[in-house]
């Protein structure tokens, strides 16, 4: 019956929230007198917090995008998280070269996301449309070659940001990543 299922979800929704709390809130109780001493606080908030929400928006938008082009929801859902997860480790990792002065290069990140977003917005669709008779593995591997660029950039911003707050605390040794 539907109640079944309507229980079901409500069960789910409370586990959810339960480990929301016990997962998100409770390491910030544990946490308190150092989060109260850490400098920025409302500036790195608002730094993460538009980088996890930036990150979605391409998620969400790429995965619509690629749907048609690779003729499945699956397939685009697959594809374009492989393809960024992928490239977001390669670019974390291509970070560490901007170690020294993470400051420098967020504004050339900034950039290339510009130029990045233009480019999604106004080659996608032909580039796609152009291939769109190539075999699926073609298209697939056209699909993570085009999102690439844009996982290798958004990886970078995660940790330049953590080295950057990280420069900021007056322990450092807690907070080194390297």
């Amino acid at each position: 019956e539907s109640a079944v299922g309507e229980r079901v979800l409500l069960l789910l929704l409370v586990i959810a929230t339960l480990f929301a709390v016990a997962f998100l809130l409770l390491p910030f109780l544990v946490v308190r007198r150092r989060w109260a001493t850490l400098p920025a606080k409302g500036i790195s908030a608002v730094y993460f917090a538009a980088l996890g929400l930036g990150f979605m928006l391409y998620e969400i938008t790429m995965i619509q995008r690629l749907t048609l082009y690779l003729g499945f929801p699956t397939y685009s859902l697959t594809v374009t998280l492989a393809s960024l997860l992928v490239f977001t480790g390669l670019g974390a990792l291509w970070s560490n070269r901007f170690a020294s002065d993470p400051r420098r290069i967020l504004p050339v990140l900034l950039g290339a996301l510009v130029a990045l977003t233009i480019f999604y917005r106004f080659a996608l669709t032909p580039i796609t449309s152009s291939t769109l008779d190539a075999p699926l593995f073609a298209r697939i591997l056209v699909a993570f070659a085009l999102l690439a660029p844009l996982g290798l950039c958004l990886g970078m911003f995660m940790p330049l940001g953590l080295r950057t707050v990280g420069a900021l605390t007056p322990d450092r040794k807690s907070t080194r990543l390297n």
